[in-house]
């Protein structure tokens, strides 16, 4: 393990990635390492980022309407040109992202070592193939990484699920949250996050059945549904269909997003770092994501804690709604140590 005070390059490439290394920028510094900050302007990042306080340098944006693939690609390399110019005069010893391809890309061409990390296998990983750590859940068989080209060396492995990483021991702050919108405590207050329209790993975004379903959890008796948008597209729609379902209420800004999960009886969105989140805590999680299921949320599903809809006809599984009864658990010590570990190590 590296003794030297080191130059730790982390980079926000979205908003989950806030929270997983909320709790590991302190450990870093509290080691004597040097962390700086990049972040991408996207989706929820910058909103989110704000409200813990981090102080962040923003480099380039993302395209949120779509996947216009020459669009992407050519905000990717606008990015990568970027963060090439901001790090080449730093002196960074290790370049840390939970995958963020535009850093890796950047990090390879300055010669800078790579630490990423992922917990869904399905993702494009071209980038990865120069990356000196690479960390996954011990849940994912390795073999699923190395055939695509992850050389088997540089994988690194921790305990549990990465929401399991932040949400240990994680500072609830859901005093106030009834009340900004609007929620009795004897209403069934359910958490509804959309799809990613944007996601590489989605060939298609099922509209027509996620019209369908708000819809009919709406009409549902003394439920209370929460919009949590990922772009400001997604708001301004599902604001219209609050017009026609005054039980719908649209999140308008940042919410924190554990701390809603912690109140509510169900969550149920487009599959994510929610839905797992709420998994992990022993919320009632529902995903209707119709991409290619990976080996974390297949575990959660053979064990009880995530039901997979696909249809209409699924919806007798979670119908009807009712108050959930079970406390919010603590999911387990967070595992923090070994992250931190794997990314000190980087630079050996």
């Amino acid at each position: 393990m590296s003794k030297k005070s080191l130059n730790i390059w982390i980079d926000l490439a979205n908003s989950p990635h806030v929270l997983f290394f909320e709790p590991i920028i302190p450990e870093l510094k509290k080691r004597g390492h040097n962390v700086y900050l990049t972040a991408r302007n996207f989706c929820n990042t910058v909103d989110l980022i704000e409200s813990k306080g981090l102080k962040v340098k923003y480099i380039g944006s993302g395209f949120e309407f779509g996947r216009i693939t020459p669009v992407n690609k050519l905000f990717w390399h606008i990015r990568v040109f970027k963060l090439i110019r901001y790090a080449s005069s730093k002196n960074f010893d290790i370049a840390v992202s939970h995958l963020s391809s535009t850093q890796t890309a950047a990090a390879r061409k300055l010669g800078i070592p790579s630490f990423a990390s992922i917990d869904y296998e399905h993702v494009n990983l071209k980038s990865c193939s120069k990356v000196k750590s690479f960390m996954i859940p011990d849940l994912i068989p390795p073999d699923l990484l190395t055939s695509r080209g992850i050389p088997p060396e540089s994988l690194r492995k921790y305990s549990g699920l990465k929401e399991s990483v932040y949400l240990y021991n994680y500072n609830f702050n859901s005093a106030n949250l009834y009340e900004k919108f609007g929620v009795r405590k004897d209403e069934i207050l359910v958490t509804f996050r959309p799809f990613s329209d944007t996601a590489h790993y989605l060939e298609y975004s099922n509209d027509v059945f996620q019209d369908f379903l708000i819809e009919k959890l709406a009409t549902q008796n003394n439920v209370k549904i929460i919009v949590v948008p990922r772009t400001e597209w997604q708001r301004k729609k599902f604001k219209i269909k609050s017009e026609h379902f005054p039980n719908i209420k649209v999140c308008e800004s940042v919410v924190d997003g554990p701390s809603l999960i912690s109140l509510s009886d169900l969550v149920i969105s487009g599959g994510g770092t929610m839905i797992r989140e709420a998994a992990v805590l022993g919320v009632p999680a529902v995903s209707f994501f119709h991409g290619r299921m990976g080996v974390v949320d297949q575990w959660l599903v053979n064990e009880g804690k995530l039901t997979i809809i696909k249809g209409a006809g699924d919806l007798a599984s979670i119908l009807p709604l009712k108050k959930r009864l079970k406390p919010v658990i603590n999911p387990g010590n967070g595992t923090i140590t070994s992250v931190v570990d794997a990314i000190c190590s980087t630079a050996e």
